[in-house]
């Protein structure tokens, strides 16, 4: 690629006219030219072939050659689109060569103060010298590329108004955004040389309806949860612009937001009931925790159910379907115990019900579907809308009943909003998933107003960076404040210790693809610990080996998540378990004695605990069947126990048991819920997280079985995350590795244009 062979047509549309040197010849000018882009150097035995100032560096050694070598050549040239500077210069074509392999371009941000940060990281991946360090299709380029282009759209306004903003903080946003959208109109030409016929192949992109993307509400805040009126005039949503959670609500046209609550909780997830004279709504944190009622002409809220969260009114209004630690129940409208009519999903089933009220379409984490279940009984069915790989963040269905909404994406990463068409007489589905948004940030929530010509959803914008926060060596209580550990890309979780303390590894979400890093913790680079790269790649649950030189992770490499091993970093992972379809082995655990990891499957169509032998042939061994799920097993530090999370009930609590599964029994019990555990190189001391404070935050087992407060760094807009899945941490013996979100969010509407 070279700035010559690109050409853009009266239709805006980038063509690649060469695909290869076509013929060889030596420079006619017998002085070399710094600026001519047609200087070509050949060489004989090591076949160096091609235009110097664009080459990749393993070309310019006469290394064998692939697509991530078209990456660094475009990097080049976007470089140059961008600074209108080439980063590597020189005299001579040896002197381009030498800087092509050994010199860091300058940054563009020294270039030219105008540009974003992000867009520098974007070129760094381009520029790479290491091929495995570059993004490894253009797609990821692209993808990285829109997401960054979305996020300058819809960057917060700095002041709480919702609508005001700085015009030199426009100004420079407009910049920014237009260089990047040219980036974007350039990026055709290395997605044909490296995806092929992949956007041919994609109905999804080439089907997709066009929507103008209007905000609704930027406060500066978190906003989120927002709902239509029956009407279509109003959107209720919760925001903490006030300091908490309050529910609020604004006219669809315009005006000033107005407050509907403004108790001490965090109140959430408001529902209108279709009469439109009273909003359902969760209050999620502390004694009050459950489902309320608010009348609209009083103001006045009464407790529904209690405990309860996301309620969602059946069409005719005489039930509330809502969920409650992976359980999903119904209540009749006046208030009473509900009725459960699905259990241990395992997630947030986000219930939503079907135009006839006789069904709930339901997110089931087990199954790794999405479900449709009856209220009278019945076989739930998978409707098969859910990747692997992916999860669903929300659930909603059209006032008309002919869409369901999704707020999917990959585990761990942004999700975007993919519309499905249903039949409104039966709730069928009758078509394929259309996405609606790309992934500038966060989106959930969405809600379809009656006519279908509007979408407003909460698009959150959410970083998660592993932190070492110091420990008491007496107490074993946190000390204060601690240091981020991440940088490198914004969604970081899942940390295991080696077991001398020193290394850490961890899942990091680039783009598309969430993949092992590695780093020493005195020290030193991100580094990627396998080979392997893909579209829509999952490496997650990394575990140390007894001597700290093999790591055992989930990968969904071949396909649907299996055990895979890698003997050191950078070198090539080998899968040890055999799954398809839907059935995962995920999380893995090795034992600080033997050769034996153990994970949690859904193999039996229940979350149980399994092992395996990392160094032989024999099949994974089932450890538990209990009733519920169990999930996250954790070694003791001497291999004598596992200690794992189980749902018996309506919530869940840590368990252990001996190695070979013998004895389950219960290890920490609360009316809170219980995720993840980790032993301290102390034996004695258990830390595990919990919400029993409201928030997730992590606590103590002391030796004589008492519970105590580790951390108390919870907020709306700072935290532990708020799904217990991704509050997986590490402790070593000076400090906790855990992860830390900041989180904000603006609500957004999508709108059909009219025709």
């Amino acid at each position: 690629l070279k700035p010559t062979n690109i050409m853009v047509d009266d239709d805006e549309q980038v063509k690649v006219l060469d695909f290869g040197l076509a013929k060889l010849r030596e420079p006619e000018r017998e002085e070399f030219d710094p600026d001519d882009r047609q200087t070509e150097l050949v060489t004989g035995a090591g076949q160096v072939l091609g235009t110097v100032a664009y080459m990749s560096p393993e070309q310019a050694e006469g290394k064998t050659v692939d697509s991530r070598s078209d990456i660094f050549s475009l990097g080049v040239i976007l470089y140059e689109m961008i600074t209108g500077e080439r980063p590597f210069t020189g005299d001579s074509p040896l002197l381009i060569l030498t800087a092509i392999l050994r010199d860091r371009p300058e940054p563009i941000t020294r270039l030219r103060n105008d540009l974003p940060r992000q867009l520098e990281r974007i070129l760094g991946f381009c520029l790479a010298k290491e091929p495995s360090r570059r993004f490894q299709t253009a797609i990821d380029l692209r993808n990285a590329l829109e997401a960054l282009r979305y996020e300058l759209l819809a960057a917060p306004a700095e002041s709480h108004t919702p609508t005001q903003e700085p015009l030199a903080g426009l100004a420079r946003r407009t910049v920014a955004t237009y260089v990047v959208a040219a980036l974007l109109l350039g990026i055709g030409a290395g997605w044909l040389l490296s995806a092929g016929r992949a956007q041919d192949s994609d109905p999804l992109r080439r089907d997709r309806p066009v929507w103008d993307l209007v905000p609704i509400v930027r406060q500066g805040a978190l906003a989120d949860t927002p709902a239509f009126s029956p009407d279509g005039a109003w959107l209720a949503y919760a925001s903490d612009v006030t300091g908490n959670m309050d529910l609020w609500r604004v006219r669809v046209g315009g005006g000033e937001p107005e407050q509907l609550t403004s108790a001490p909780e965090d109140e959430t997830h408001p529902a209108w009931s279709p009469d439109q004279r009273s909003i359902a709504f969760s209050v999620a944190n502390g004694q009050s925790a459950g489902l309320y009622l608010l009348s609209l002409s009083s103001g006045i809220s009464s407790l529904l159910v209690s405990p309860g969260s996301h309620p969602e009114w059946s069409p005719a209004g005489q039930f509330i379907a809502y969920d409650w630690r992976g359980g999903v129940y119904v209540i009749p409208a006046g208030g009473s115990r509900g009725e459960q009519v699905l259990a241990n999903t395992t997630g947030d089933p986000s219930p939503a019900w079907s135009p006839d009220g006789r069904s709930l379409y339901v997110w089931n984490r087990v199954m790794g579907d999405v479900q449709r279940i009856w209220l009278d009984g019945g076989q739930p069915q998978s409707l098969g809308l859910v990747p692997v790989g992916e999860e669903v963040a929300s659930l909603s269905v059209s006032g008309s009943g002919n869409t369901l909404v999704m707020s999917r994406g990959p585990f761990g990463g942004v999700k975007t909003l993919w519309a499905v068409p249903l039949d409104p007489e039966s709730g069928d589905v009758v078509g394929e998933p259309v996405r609606l948004t790309d992934p500038f940030s966060d989106h959930r929530h969405a809600t379809v107003s009656v006519d279908g010509s509007l979408v407003a959803f909460a698009a959150r914008r959410v970083e998660r960076h592993l932190w070492e926060i110091p420990l008491d060596p007496t107490t074993g209580l946190a000390t204060g404040g601690g240091t981020p550990l991440t940088s490198r890309a914004p969604l970081n979780y899942y940390p295991a210790l080696s077991p001398d303390g020193s290394r850490l590894v961890w899942t990091s979400h680039q783009g598309a693809q969430a993949v092992l890093y590695s780093r020493l913790l005195n020290g030193g680079e991100e580094e990627k610990v396998t080979g392997a790269w893909g579209q829509g790649l999952r490496e997650v649950g990394a575990s140390f080996g007894p001597a700290g030189r093999q790591i055992a992770f989930a990968s969904t490499v071949s396909g649907s998540y299996q055990v895979w091993k890698v003997p050191c970093i950078a070198c090539v992972d080998t899968p040890v378990t055999r799954t398809a379809d839907r059935v995962r082995d995920v999380l893995t655990a090795w034992s600080p004695t033997d050769s034996t990891v153990v994970f949690y499957s859904n193999r039996s169509s229940n979350w149980d605990i399994w092992s395996v032998d990392m160094e032989g042939n024999d099949e994974p061994r089932r450890l538990t069947s209990l009733p519920g799920a169990e999930l996250y097993p954790v070694w003791h530090p001497d291999g004598s126990a596992i200690t794992f999370r189980s749902d018996q009930g309506e919530g869940s609590d840590l368990w252990i048991m001996d190695p070979d599964g013998s004895s389950p029994r219960p290890w920490v019990e609360s009316v809170g819920e219980e995720f993840w555990g980790a032993w301290s190189p102390v034996p004695e001391r258990f830390y595990f997280s919990s919400d029993r404070s409201g928030s997730f935050e992590i606590w103590l087992r002391q030796q004589d079985g008492h519970h105590v407060q580790v951390t108390h760094d919870s907020s709306l807009t700072r935290g532990m995350p708020e799904e217990g899945l991704y509050t997986k941490f590490a402790v070593g013996t000076d400090g906790l590795i855990l992860p830390i979100e900041t989180r904000t969010g603006e609500l957004y509407m999508l709108e059909r244009p009219a025709r």
